[in-house]
């Protein structure tokens, strides 16, 4: 079933491979180089600041030369991300920079739109009023901009970390170099300008969402904006026609799934076996390799965009693969479906993705960093992309 992302203009995928496999191993190593990115360059994952700094971290209204990151005009649109939390709370703990990011009607020739994306979670003080910590839901937007736009900004953040004598990481996970710093140092001054320079109102084309509730068998909905004549329009999600939200139930507790998705996945590749342990556990040999494959198709960006699945699909992946690995008889060592078309690392180092109660994809679940391996995936591809066809000119 290797037929999906070439096919649907995803360009990322050629390239990267392409530079993966025509890498001199005589060029400098890109963690040493000052003129390649690694993953931490382009993905970037703020540490959370200590208590009364909350406002290190941007909020929506933070304004710079494209207007409000998120005005609350468009802001109330909207649903409440989370229990006893306000717009107010939102603060940007992830930015991404990604060039090549697969969308119908792209702006680039190559079937690409060029995206700065910031992802919000409502941030406050723990219940021991100590230390600050998050809620499990999240905003993410994005913002559009030219390819030479989004050149020079790569060049910016190249920029930044030499100014800042910062010192690039191997794997993604929290930014080093805000860890060593402080969420006010000078790289994370830097950092923000950035942000105020290239995203706001004028350039904002879409926002999505995760939601979750407050109950004991825990709840997610997800859903999704498009901007179109100012103002967000509900938007469908991918392969499920025109339905424009997704949940997401889980009433187990601890690492082994227990998954209801409502609606149900239609994508081809389908892993909804590995949703709930006792429905993996009571499968054929074959069904179940057939579902981690698909779990292993969906973490890869070679195979798979956001255009050709559906959210929770994406979100859920990671945990069910996890548990898959662990206690299920399927073939896992080079498993031809598991992406590894790059020369940085892949090791997913947040603790919480062992745990089916986290489906967050980059940011925190409480106060602890949680990454999906998509993200890890897509996040080294674009560093190969970059260093291969925006640096390498």
């Amino acid at each position: 079933m290797r037929h999906r992302s070439l096919t649907l203009g995803f360009a990322l995928v050629a390239s990267l491979l392409a530079a993966c496999s025509n890498v001199d191993p005589s060029e400098d190593d890109a963690l040493t180089s000052t003129k390649k990115v690694v993953p931490n360059d382009l993905s970037i994952l703020y540490p959370l600041p200590a208590k009364g700094h909350e406002d290190d971290l941007l909020a929506i209204d933070a304004k710079g030369a494209r207007g409000e990151l998120l005005p609350q005009k468009l802001a109330k649109k909207l649903p409440t991300i989370a229990p006893n939390t306000t717009l107010e709370d939102l603060r940007v703990v992830g930015i991404r920079v990604d060039p090549c990011f697969p969308v119908e009607g792209a702006s680039d020739a190559k079937g690409c739109k060029n995206q700065i994306r910031l992802v919000l979670q409502p941030v406050h003080l723990d219940v021991d009023g100590k230390a600050l910590t998050t809620e499990d839901g999240a905003v993410h937007l994005f913002y559009e901009v030219s390819r030479d736009e989004l050149t020079a900004m790569v060049k910016e953040l190249l920029t930044l970390r030499k100014n800042s004598g910062s010192t690039a990481t191997k794997s993604l996970g929290v930014s080093s170099f805000l860890t060593k710093q402080g969420t006010h140092g000078k790289y994370a001054t830097g950092l923000r300008a950035f942000v105020l320079a290239h995203a706001g109102a004028d350039n904002l084309t879409r926002a999505t969402f995760i939601t979750r509730t407050n109950s004991r068998e825990t709840q997610w909905t997800f859903g999704a904006f498009d901007m179109k004549n100012g103002a967000l329009v509900p938007s469908p999600i991918a392969t499920l026609g025109k339905e424009l939200t997704q949940t997401v139930s889980n009433a187990g507790f601890g690492a082994a799934p227990a998954f209801a998705v409502t609606p149900a996945p239609r994508a081809d590749d389908d892993m909804s076996q590995l949703f709930r342990a006792s429905d993996a556990e009571a499968a054929t040999k074959g069904e179940k390799q057939a579902a981690f494959d698909a779990a292993l198709r969906i973490e890869n960006p070679a195979f798979h965009s956001p255009n050709t699945m559906d959210c929770a699909s994406c979100h859920l992946a990671t945990p069910a693969r996890n548990w898959a690995e662990d206690n299920l008889d399927v073939f896992v060592d080079e498993n031809e479906n598991r992406f590894t078309a790059t020369k940085f690392s892949l090791v997913n180092k947040a603790e919480s993705t062992i745990s089916s109660s986290n489906i967050r994809a980059f940011g925190y679940l409480g106060d602890k960093p949680a990454l999906s391996q998509r993200t890890v995936n897509e996040a080294a591809a674009v560093a190969d992309y970059v260093n291969a066809n925006l640096l390498a000119k």
